[in-house]
């Protein structure tokens, strides 16, 4: 992927965010059930920014893009200069996207993130840092849906059980543990 088409993707998330009424989105690298090798159909911070790494968690506002990763992807996050992107370490002392945001945006404003790719405790973060400044946190928008016109399909594999030598946990003992957390 060449610089100018990265140039031309983040423009046009802008312009999405504008057209929606959003200050700011956060894309992760993750999909709904936070899997380490994801899906393409998923691979939206890969398509927007060019990182090929595999953790990363792009943040674009109107005049601002960065690229949150950690000590692992240094040298390779900083290839993307060049693109606007700016790469933001994560390390001891230094602030990570949420706390970045929590700073940088006003009283009022919005932050869209896909809420297909959101854990609960990364939501429960982003609540915790927004309430204080009374920033809305939207997570029932696909916002790249409308820019992502060759997005690739959804996964269609079927799925299939592991045998029992492969796993610690039948999958009945993990249903069951999740239904008596939030049942």
């Amino acid at each position: 992927m060449n610089k100018q088409s990265i140039h031309d993707r983040i423009d046009s998330l802008r312009q999405a965010l504008i057209a929606q009424d959003l200050t700011a989105i956060i894309v992760p690298s993750a999909d709904p059930h936070l899997s380490e090798y994801l899906p393409e159909y998923w691979q939206a911070r890969l398509w927007l920014s060019g990182f090929t790494g595999s953790v990363g968690t792009l943040v674009v506002t109107a005049d601002f893009a960065g690229l949150w990763t950690d000590s692992r992807y240094w040298v390779h996050a900083a290839d993307q200069e060049g693109t606007g992107i700016s790469l933001e370490k994560l390390a001891p002392g230094q602030p990570n996207h949420i706390d970045w945001l929590a700073e940088h945006l006003a009283e009022g404003d919005s932050v869209a993130v896909d809420g297909n790719v959101l854990s609960i405790s990364e939501q429960d973060r982003l609540l915790n840092a927004f309430d204080a400044n009374d920033i809305t946190l939207i997570t029932e928008r696909d916002v790249l849906t409308e820019i992502w016109s060759d997005r690739p399909a959804l996964p269609t594999a079927s799925l299939y059980q592991h045998d029992a030598q492969f796993v610690a946990q039948t999958a009945t003992s993990k249903t069951c543990r999740c239904t008596r957390r939030y049942g």
